[in-house]
């Protein structure tokens, strides 16, 4: 028996299937047609101000999920603000600049940046990004994210670039601007500074050694003239931009007196450690405070030029020796100590990354 005519359902001309893929394009040019983001504008005009600073994407591919998740999120605020009753107005805008674009067109044109003259490049670099600008703006109105896409601001704009100068100005007038040295992330197939965010990190083991720093004979001082420093590092291929020695100045140092009569300095907290790793022999002849060893010249183990002996708080006694190899070319942390002792800063790796 069928039972369907005498069940009481409702009837509703409203679809029971969303059929997104046939109603949101048509949705979307309603309320293009309509102009529906300038009349909202013009129904908060006057209201309180409620603006979201929109980071631009690289104008250099078709968006992805990232691109997706974020404009959708920063969307949900404005459109959230609006309802609210504050003038959320929302400017798109696109980084038309740097190595994203740059890399991409290589990749195209399968050249480098030796094989093109720079002029043309940058001609070329323009049109990659614009075309991009465009393809992207429809992807991000696919995704019925609201906003100003006729008036993006773009980072190419000779009008944005005058107000990058104008600002870079005035930090230069207020006396902001300088000439100097500084660690960064770099690009050896490029030949380019990285941002942060440009790095990719994979695990690897490096070979890590000890060395000696021997003590240079000077006027009388706790350490003793024919001693040495004895210094860990993971990153033996910077030894030969070192300058100097680092040690914690609060931490507990000794003179051991190895049973062939060799005297090294090092934590005396990591002593033990040290006696199974490598197998120390000898005994402890002199305590010293880490304080009491800044100033102290040794000599580089193969080059033959001075390192002086410097303090730092980062120097830990959880590892290592408790003395630490300083190369200010090489990292942040020992360039600043560099910059407070005056240190040269060695730099022997060229552009493409070769020593």
């Amino acid at each position: 028996m069928d039972y369907k005519k005498t069940l009481n359902l409702p009837k509703t001309d409203f679809p029971m299937k969303g059929n997104l893929p046939d109603k949101e394009p048509r949705i979307l040019e309603q309320w293009e047609r309509e102009d529906l983001y300038s009349r909202i504008r013009e129904m908060r005009k006057g209201a309180p101000k409620y603006i979201l600073h929109d980071g631009p994407p690289y104008a250099n591919g078709n968006i992805h999920i990232g691109h997706a998740l974020n404009k959708t999120l920063k969307d949900i605020v404005v459109k959230y603000k609006t309802m609210q009753g504050f003038d959320s107005p929302y400017v798109p805008g696109w980084d038309c600049h740097g190595m994203p674009i740059e890399h991409q067109l290589f990749k195209e044109m399968k050249k480098t940046k030796h094989d093109m003259d720079q002029v043309k490049f940058r001609k070329l670099a323009h049109e990659f990004a614009m075309k991009f600008v465009s393809i992207q703006r429809e992807e991000f109105k696919r995704l019925a994210i609201f906003g100003e896409w006729a008036n993006p601001y773009l980072t190419l704009d000779p009008a944005y670039e005058k107000e990058v100068v104008k600002a870079f100005n005035k930090l230069a007038k207020d006396g902001f601007i300088y000439r100097g040295l500084k660690p960064i992330n770099w690009c050896a197939r490029c030949e380019t500074a990285l941002a942060e965010a440009e790095v990719e990190y994979e695990n690897h083991i490096s070979p890590s050694i000890y060395v000696k720093f021997a003590l240079k004979p000077l006027a009388p001082h706790p350490c003793g003239a024919g001693s040495a420093f004895l210094v860990w590092t993971t990153t033996p291929w910077t030894l030969i931009s070192n300058v100097a020695i680092a040690v914690h100045p609060d931490l507990n140092y000794i003179i051991f007196k190895m049973d062939g009569g060799e005297e090294l300095i090092l934590a005396e907290d990591l002593l033990e450690t040290l006696r199974k790793k490598i197998k120390l022999r000898g005994k402890v002849i002199k305590k010293i405070k880490g304080k009491e060893l800044e100033g102290r010249v040794t000599r580089h183990p193969f080059l033959g030029r001075d390192s002086k002996v410097v303090l730092a708080d980062y120097v830990s006694n959880q590892d290592g020796t408790g003395c630490v190899h300083i190369a200010p070319g090489h990292g942040q942390e020992d360039y600043e100590v560099g910059l407070k002792y005056n240190l040269p800063v060695i730099m022997p790796v060229d552009d493409k990354g070769r020593f």
